[in-house]
């Protein structure tokens, strides 16, 4: 059931409306051709005008940011393979356009495989990564999933990108690595004199 609904979801992605796009499309064709055309209603006529006209140009913007994002990531090189510690953050090198000059778009994304939290960090026309992993692991590949949307929630794609830069998750050694062993305490070498 769960490979089942991860099909779904990803097929679901891909489809540039959200609940509320097509709930604002529908409502607005209908004072559109209902109540606008048939029973001549001007102020819903173009009320419904206008909202269809802001749920395609929601559309069509995100599916431009989208493809813009993607062609982005398919360059993006792979990558030295990471290291991170649990628990606090480590940045990856992976980035991706923040499409600042492009009014009402986020850009969001997380991991899938492995389970890290991504924190971006907005870095000029860029968002650079950052992730806290929470358990230990050991992978090949980071699969993310992609978003991109606008601000109103009308339209929004995801898509997955699998990345072949592998790495490890290590437990936190906290201060160890800066742990000053006494000389004077420590075993000989083994060797008599």
């Amino acid at each position: 059931a769960s490979a089942r609904f991860d099909r779904v979801r990803r097929v679901g992605d891909l489809f540039p409306l959200t609940a509320a796009g097509v709930l604002a499309a529908a409502g607005c064709l209908v004072a559109y051709i209902y109540y606008g055309r048939e029973r001549l209603d001007h102020i819903l006529l173009a009320v419904g005008a206008i909202g269809l006209g802001l749920v395609a140009l929601a559309a069509v913007v995100v599916l431009f940011a989208a493809l813009l994002v993607w062609r982005a990531v398919r360059r993006a090189p792979a990558g030295e393979p990471l290291r991170a510690e649990c628990g606090h953050l480590t940045p990856t090198g992976f980035r991706l356009p923040s499409l600042r000059w492009l009014p009402f778009v986020s850009v969001r994304w997380s991991w899938v495989s492995p389970r890290a939290e991504v924190h971006p960090v907005r870095d000029g026309r860029h968002l650079l990564e950052r992730v806290r992993p929470s358990q230990r692991d050991h992978f090949a590949s980071v699969v993310r999933r992609i978003e991109v949307g606008e601000v109103f929630g009308f339209a929004r794609i995801a898509f997955r990108m699998r990345q072949s830069s592998g790495g490890r998750f290590a437990p936190w050694i906290g201060g160890l690595h800066h742990v000053q062993v006494a000389q004077g305490l420590s075993g000989g070498d083994e060797l008599s004199h």
